[in-house]
């Protein structure tokens, strides 16, 4: 039960941040919203406020802000008028509205981030708890509670940063900093190759982390939450442009629901709230940059729109904007259908 209420607690809470993002962007440059919802379908709960209509509704897996005056032929009806339509406002004000929902998830993943890292639940110190005798780190010297600070010419500051510079060396030699006691020492590690059970490999030192938190303080925990969302941002952008360069790929690391529904639940069972947070924050940026690809049935179409504009002066035709969000629509139907199929081809081996 835990688990379920978890997947509806982190997909309700990624929905409302995204299209509350929409709805204070929009009001913030005077663009009205007829209604906002958390889900599709059927109304559960719905309340009128002075202009907008807000709504939680039958299926969880979406939502929007209708913005008024989106197309030039819409309709205005009570309480709008003219000057709240999207179509009236300047390229720019159209493009911050549309911008707000991912700018939110990024801020989502910044405020979680920040609350993890200053309670201490996020960082895990670098530091050796096992060292496997035959392993390359023990033929390179290295032993347990030694405290790794920097690999090649990159600092260290979590366990994460280490995982990330062994995997991304491919296996490359590495000089390996590591604080033992108060003497600072250097050691050269060689990661070797580990065939995982779906045939990919992995590089591994044949370490285990001592499992010791690190703790902030509030503004410095700040600064980490924000220096955190944006590596994060960037490794997931290069993992999604990894997948066009290595389309053969596409089938292990591409999931839809059903495998985000897995991990929040596996987190809740395993990991406790921090578990579930931490993975809530990098649902936010993925959900964030998602929404940011140059498909014109998503907020980057309609900010791709709204850039040209701005470059050339004269809006993009409607018959192509049109034209264009059909066809995204139905390249996102198609690619759900398809992350679906791969889920469950996993569930069932």
């Amino acid at each position: 039960m835990t688990g379920v209420l978890s997947i509806i607690l982190v997909l309700a809470g990624l929905i409302f941040f995204h299209e509350m993002g929409h709805f204070i962007c929009a009001r913030l440059v005077g663009v009205g919203v007829r209604s906002v919802s958390i889900g599709f379908g059927k109304p559960l709960l719905q309340w009128r406020g002075k202009k907008t209509n807000y709504r939680l509704s039958l299926i969880p897996l979406g939502g929007y802000a209708d913005l008024v005056g989106m197309r030039a032929k819409d309709e205005l009806e009570p309480p709008f008028s003219k000057e709240d339509a999207y179509y009236a406002k300047s390229p720019l004000k159209r493009l911050l509205a549309v911008a707000g929902g991912p700018f939110f998830n990024f801020v989502l993943a910044w405020l979680l981030y920040w609350g993890l890292f200053w309670s201490g639940s996020a960082l895990i110190l670098p530091e050796l708890g096992a060292v496997r005798p035959d392993s390359a780190a023990a033929e390179a010297g290295l032993a347990p509670g030694d405290i790794i600070t920097g690999i090649n010419e990159r600092d260290i500051a979590s366990w994460d940063d280490l995982l990330y510079e062994v995997q991304s060396g491919q296996g490359a030699v590495m000089l390996v900093r590591a604080l033992r006691g108060e003497r600072e020492l250097s050691f050269v590690v060689a990661p070797r190759p580990f065939t995982l059970e779906n045939g990919r490999v992995a590089y591994l030192m044949g370490v285990a982390a001592s499992m010791r938190f690190v703790e902030r303080p509030f503004f410095t925990a700040c600064l980490d939450a924000l220096r955190e969302t944006w590596n994060k941002t960037v490794f997931i952008g290069q993992m999604v442009a990894g997948l066009f360069s290595r389309p053969e790929e596409l089938t292990e690391n591409l999931g839809g629901p059903v495998m985000v529904a897995q991990t929040v639940h596996q987190q809740a069972t395993h990991a406790g709230l921090a578990g579930v947070l931490k993975i809530t924050a990098l649902l936010s940026i993925n959900l964030g940059l998602l929404n940011l690809l140059p498909i014109p049935a998503l907020d980057g179409g309609h900010i791709i729109f709204n850039l040209l504009e701005l470059v050339f002066r004269r809006p993009v035709p409607e018959r192509i904007q049109a034209a264009c969000t059909y066809c995204g629509f139905v390249l996102l139907i198609g690619l759900m259908l398809a992350v679906t199929a791969l889920d469950v081809l996993r569930l069932t081996g």
